[in-house]
């Protein structure tokens, strides 16, 4: 898989994809998990399917698989926690920076095996440079 991409910015760009809902494009809001393990916007899942009742067989907008809704309705669908970290680390922020490299984004790198972990973003309440 060679790419002219960094990898910070590889795990960026997957980090966006998975969380973004599918229905909407935007970034998920209560991620709810169904049982194929797509993940989708409880409030566009609500909007989706306003008039099924709990109960009544309905496809993933993905990959058509269908399953019940639960007999308590779309908020009991499994919250993908997961998603969820990834929204909050990963949401409405801004790149933290390096004080004496100001051009450069924070990185986790692992010295023994000099392998970039990740790319760090800080949220905008936190002191510039600070994680």
């Amino acid at each position: 898989m060679a790419t002219g991409r960094a990898p910070s910015e590889l795990l960026q760009r997957k980090v966006s994809e998975l969380s973004t809902c599918p229905i909407c494009m935007d970034q998920l809001q209560n991620p709810k998990l169904l049982p194929c393990l797509h993940t989708f916007c409880l409030q566009c899942l609500r909007d989706l399917w306003k008039n099924r009742t709990a109960g009544q067989p309905v496809p993933c907008p993905v990959c058509r698989q269908t399953f019940s809704i639960p007999p308590s309705g779309l908020d009991a669908l499994q919250s993908n926690f997961f998603v969820q970290s990834l929204v909050d680390v990963g949401g409405d922020t801004q790149w933290a920076q390096c004080a004496r490299h100001p051009e450069k984004r924070l990185e986790l790198y692992c010295v023994k095996c000099q392998v970039l972990l990740i790319t760090v973003r800080r949220k905008k309440n936190f002191n510039k440079g600070v994680m």
